[in-house]
């Protein structure tokens, strides 16, 4: 299929992409209902739950809607370069928040 080479050399940076995606999905889930308490967005305890899930879920939605810009990138400036940028700018970004 064009690919030259053993398999892992072009499946490692997808599953390190893929690791990192995940990671940074699931490093909200601890926090988020502690945060949503703090903001005082709700008013009581009891509603955090909800909102954590609305905020968790956005992260979900936001790359939804950027995946086909990410696509059209990639197409443009080649894959490897949109990868790295994602990758730096998760690794950059990921700490601030």
């Amino acid at each position: 299929m064009g690919h030259s080479g053993p398999a892992w050399h072009w499946m490692l940076p997808l599953a390190f992409v893929f690791l990192n995606e995940c990671i940074c999905l699931t490093m909200l889930l601890p926090f988020v209902g502690y945060m949503i308490v703090d903001f005082e967005i709700v008013k009581t305890k009891d509603q955090a739950g909800v909102y954590a899930g609305y905020v968790a879920s956005m992260f979900v939605l936001g790359q939804l809607i950027t995946g086909s810009l990410w696509g059209s990138l990639s197409d443009r400036h080649g894959r490897r370069r949109v990868i790295a940028s994602g990758l730096l700018s998760t690794a950059v970004l990921a700490p601030l928040f």
